[in-house]
């Protein structure tokens, strides 16, 4: 089943999680929907080391790619950000698994929106 919200509507709040939770030294990098198709993400970041994500990810704190690094084909003007990133994200609507087989459904306890994450 698909949800009945836009991938830009979870974008926003996926932000607001990633910031607002007392974290220091994130650095965001929003990229608009013209400058997406050239670069493959919608969200860039730096992540520090001390943040939680890393841990969700089960990966090291990277440390980061400049601009020219991550898309060398941009003009130095087309980048909404000149500092190192280390995470780029890619929203897409998510699927709401609602039916008892559903792989996690006895652990969580019911249905549950499936987020894949690569």
């Amino acid at each position: 089943m698909r949800p009945g919200f836009e991938e830009s509507q979870f974008a926003v709040f996926f932000q607001d999680d990633l910031t607002q939770r007392n974290h220091r030294g994130i650095e965001l990098a929003p990229i608009g929907q013209v400058l997406e198709a050239r670069v493959g993400f919608d969200l860039g970041g730096w992540l520090p080391p001390s943040h939680p994500m890393w841990g969700i990810l089960h990966f090291p704190p990277l440390p980061g790619l400049s601009r020219p690094v991550w898309n060398p084909n941009l003009s130095p003007t087309a980048a909404v950000t000149s500092k190192a990133l280390n995470v780029f994200f890619q929203f897409k609507r998510s699927d709401y698994l609602h039916r008892s087989y559903a792989t996690y459904f006895d652990d969580l306890g019911g249905p549950y929106w499936r987020f894949q994450v690569d």
